[in-house]
């Protein structure tokens, strides 16, 4: 009897044990699959939340993606941005791009149907080799409430949330190396001082497929001479507080990326 009362607990012992181990590759493989960035409900979308830096770094990410996609494929946008380029401060702000009076007219056409595009993948809208994913996105991408607009409209939103509740730039820490290099690097500002690094995405290939994440440093761009796209915000208190982030752990938002490397500024 207690044979057999000692098979039935070792019985027991080994379900519990299966169940656990189940349980933890559940886990696991739920970690693996929000590795990417914040996930944005159904259908890929939520309001961003102003006081929430995640939300703003991964409309960051986006954005700098989104711009380096449509810059790797075509010339003509090239020389666009980099006419508007403060060669002082190698940046270049989204109002100057993506305002409906920017001079970088093909830009902002080609920004605004290419994220539109990337939305649509991410509802199933669109499916095919040009849909990102996976560890070579940034994620859902981010965007206002779509509910209830009408098909297409969620990159004039997207834009307006950039435009209309933040002010943000886009810096080269290394200008334009097309001629050295046509590889693109880009990655969103980390939201922290204590972080001079951030994760990022290098196209070399495709203006659709980029490299799996990267880790973007001071170290990383001064050892690989290639065009980098850094999205960042600009604290300008006198424009309001949607402008002073007073709630991000931030010092100097230029700061990032420079640590003891020289050419920064």
């Amino acid at each position: 009897m207690k044979k057999v009362n000692f098979l039935a607990a070792l019985c027991c012992l080994l379900l519990i044990s299966c169940q656990v181990e189940q349980d933890e590759v559940i886990e696991n493989n739920a970690n693996l699959t929000t590795a990417t960035g914040p996930q944005f409900g159904p259908g890929g979308f939520q309001q961003p939340d102003p006081d929430d830096d995640s939300d703003l770094e991964q409309s960051l990410a986006w954005a700098a993606y989104t711009a380096a996609s449509v810059l790797y494929e075509n010339v003509q946008v090239q020389a666009e941005v980099a006419n508007l380029l403060d060669s002082s401060t190698k940046s270049v702000s989204f109002e100057t791009l993506l305002a409906a009076d920017t001079e970088a007219t093909l830009f902002r056409t080609r920004f605004m149907n290419r994220f539109q595009m990337f939305v649509d993948c991410s509802l199933g809208h669109v499916v095919g080799d040009d849909c990102p994913g996976g560890s070579n996105s940034p994620g859902d991408p981010a965007c206002p409430p779509c509910t209830g607009l009408s098909a297409g409209a969620e990159a004039q939103i997207f834009v307006d949330y950039l435009l209309n509740d933040h002010c943000l730039e886009f810096y080269l820490p290394r200008g334009f190396q097309f001629a050295a290099s046509n590889k693109i690097t880009t990655a969103a500002h980390s939201m922290n001082d204590a972080f001079y690094t951030n994760k990022g995405f290098l196209f070399e290939n495709s203006p659709f497929h980029p490299s799996p994440e990267t880790s973007i440093s001071p170290n990383y761009i001064q050892i690989k001479v290639h065009t980098y796209i850094i999205g960042r915000p600009i604290r300008l208190v006198s424009v309001g507080e949607e402008c002073s982030y007073s709630a991000i752990p931030v010092n100097d938002f230029e700061d990032f990326l420079l640590g003891s490397w020289p050419f920064g500024q």
